[in-house]
């Protein structure tokens, strides 16, 4: 694939790694301009990039490994640890007793900076010298080997950018939940199985956009309802399916054939749900007691 023919110094430019074209206006290098770092006097400007915005995200999300775990050695105690980074990486860690410990003083590492140099450079060597936590983890911790980004946890795993949980697996963002798995951004919630931003909420399962909701299952942007099945859009509702008014005892017939156990009879919920999503209109975004705020 030929490389489109623009001039670094124009406005449109050539991503230095994929080649795709992208702008950089004046005001972009104004912006660049302000925010260029002035040290004893010296302005340090901050260059155009040359980078697509893509390829620019590509590098801010590889900069921290979330979800990766890989056996490793503790380079202070020498024990056997789980780590953030492969065994190839060049970079010091040390487990989460010693790099709290007394045992070593980051401070020690201290280099002067050489203003001949770029300073990124310069950052970057001291970084990669430092010793880093193998996993990212805080406060009191019960059975909770396999989390990372995590605290104050009891008895989870595989849980990446959580704390306050208990008895929960296989979650991201998870805040203040028990007995939960399969989920994302879930809190304050108790037994939920592949949920998706639900708060407050109990004995759900495949809901998403969901606060106060309790037995409920394939339910989207719903709040305070109860003993609900294939819902959207409902609020402070109980006995429905599929959005129909149901009383107790109908209620009880039209769920109590369904076996949520079985894979081919949750793909069909998941796929009704989808259906019924078509006929609801949600809100822009989901965002409480804000004013004036866009994105």
């Amino acid at each position: 694939m030929q490389k489109p023919n623009l001039r670094q110094g124009s406005g449109r430019q050539a991503c230095a790694h994929c080649s795709a074209p992208f702008e950089v206006t004046p005001e972009d290098l104004a912006f660049y301009d302000q925010v260029s770092p002035v040290i004893r006097g010296t302005k340090y400007a901050i260059p155009a990039p040359s980078l697509c915005p893509d390829c620019r995200q590509q590098r801010r999300l590889a900069f921290c490994n979330e979800f990766n775990l890989y056996p490793g050695t503790c380079g202070l105690c020498r024990k056997r640890t789980l780590s953030q980074f492969p065994q190839s990486s060049s970079v010091p860690y040390y487990c989460h007793e010693c790099w709290h410990s007394d045992k070593w003083n980051a401070l020690s590492y201290g280099r002067e900076i050489d203003f001949t140099r770029p300073f990124f450079e310069q950052l970057t060597a001291l970084k990669r010298s430092v010793p880093s936590l193998a996993l990212d983890v805080q406060g009191e911790l019960q059975n909770c080997d396999y989390i990372h980004y995590a605290g104050s946890s009891k008895n989870s795993y595989l849980i990446m950018h959580a704390d306050f949980c208990e008895d929960c697996m296989y979650g991201y963002g998870f805040k203040h939940n028990r007995s939960c798995v399969d989920g994302f951004y879930n809190l304050q919630c108790e037994l939920l199985y592949d949920c998706v931003d639900c708060h407050g909420s109990y004995g759900l399962t495949h809901c998403q956009d969901c606060i106060n909701c309790h037995s409920g299952a394939f339910l989207r942007d719903c709040i305070g309802c109860k003993s609900c099945f294939l819902c959207t859009g409902l609020r402070n509702k109980e006995y429905c399916f599929e959005n129909e008014q149901l009383t107790k005892e109908e209620y009880r017939e039209r769920t109590q054939g369904i076996d949520l156990q079985s894979f081919k009879t949750y793909q069909e919920c998941r796929a009704r749900r989808r259906e019924i999503e078509k006929k609801h209109t949600f809100k822009e975004f989901h965002g409480h007691n804000t004013e004036n705020c866009a994105g």
